[in-house]
């Protein structure tokens, strides 16, 4: 079997998996229910919560079981949230018992079905790497979001946690890095947090092929790390490295750390 055909059937096997895997969802209910109902990071969630403004409409994309958005709806009732994703099992589990002013909804994320310039605001929890097609995904997202409206994709940065710090950084001078689509192994064990958050990846997407993609749709774009301070935990001279890149306004690598969050304005 040529190697293009297997990742073929990967990525079909992919939304299979997410459509019939309760075990998957079952784990993020239990993850978040262990963080007061939201486990998401501060950074992520304040940034979130700053479009919670009266009658904004927002959109949960990949909504998984629906935590998020059902900590968030019950947090804001004059908001307006919606939820969805590709598997029957979360949506239903996220509908159970939701908060009136959240819906939640069965869908592919390259083809939602909602109307053009619908949202003030989307977010993306880890979900982009899932998505066979990431960059139609990201079409869809402009379409049915408002101009001036803001797109926030959090992502793990493509392969930067198998790379030392001078490798990454070298890949992007260089122009060396590239999204890497593999075979997903599906496996997962309950309790295996580490599978769950990388095995189902059908892409690694480092943070400046995001941007650019995003930028070449008509965003404008910035782009951070989840950490707070890129140099916690690094010593000597990585410290030194990293605590330069966080102060500096012009190094090209503020978004070195292990995660991402793209955040696009619609042009």
């Amino acid at each position: 079997m040529s190697k293009q055909k297997s990742l073929e059937q990967s990525k079909s096997a992919a939304i299979t998996a997410f459509e019939t895997n309760e075990t998957y969802f079952s784990m993020m209910r239990d993850w978040h229910r262990q963080h007061d109902g939201i486990a998401v990071e501060p950074r992520v969630k304040s940034a979130i919560e700053r479009h919670c403004t009266p009658g904004a409409r927002i959109l949960d994309a990949g909504c998984g079981e629906g935590s998020v958005t059902r900590y968030l709806a019950s947090h804001y009732p004059a908001v307006n949230f919606y939820g969805v994703d590709v598997s029957p099992i979360g949506v239903s589990m996220a509908s159970g018992g939701a908060p009136t002013n959240a819906r939640f909804s069965v869908s592919v994320l390259t083809r939602t079905g909602f109307e053009n310039n619908f949202f003030d605001l989307i977010f993306s929890q880890s979900v982009i790497e899932h998505v066979e097609d990431w960059k139609g995904m990201l079409r869809e997202m402009r379409r049915i979001l408002k101009p001036g409206g803001t797109l926030m994709i959090r992502v793990e940065n493509g392969g930067r946690a198998e790379k030392h710090l001078p490798e990454a950084l070298m890949d992007v001078v260089l122009g060396r890095n590239k999204v890497h689509t593999h075979e997903p192994s599906f496996e997962l064990t309950p309790g295996d947090l580490k599978a769950h958050m990388s095995n189902f990846d059908v892409h690694e997407i480092p943070s400046e092929i995001l941007e650019r993609a995003m930028k070449e749709m008509g965003f404008s774009v910035s782009l951070t790390t989840c950490q707070d301070t890129l140099s916690n935990g690094s010593a000597g001279l990585k410290k030194a490295i990293l605590q330069f890149i966080g102060k500096s306004s012009s190094w090209p690598f503020k978004h070195a750390g292990y995660t991402t969050i793209a955040t696009g304005i619609k042009n």
